[in-house]
């Protein structure tokens, strides 16, 4: 279990690395930076969105949840 988590670390900093071969080209493009990074994360919650479906996970929230979520939002923004 111990080497999936190192796998999929390794995976994720892999991932993250190669952010600026995708965004670089698209900078040259004239591209706006705040639509590069919408369409990342709209791209990451349907991935994620689509995991959870798959596990059959709740998404359902309590008030404590929503509310550090609702805080969390405000702050990235």
């Amino acid at each position: 279990m111990k080497l999936k988590g190192y796998i999929l670390a390794a995976l994720s900093a892999l991932t993250y690395g190669m952010i600026p071969l995708f965004a670089i080209p698209l900078k040259r493009l004239d591209f706006p930076f705040d639509t590069v990074l919408f369409y990342r994360f709209l791209f990451s919650a349907i991935m994620i969105g689509g995991y959870l479906l798959l596990k059959k996970t709740d998404f359902r929230l309590n008030r404590k949840e929503l509310g550090a979520l609702l805080l969390l939002a405000v702050m990235f923004s």
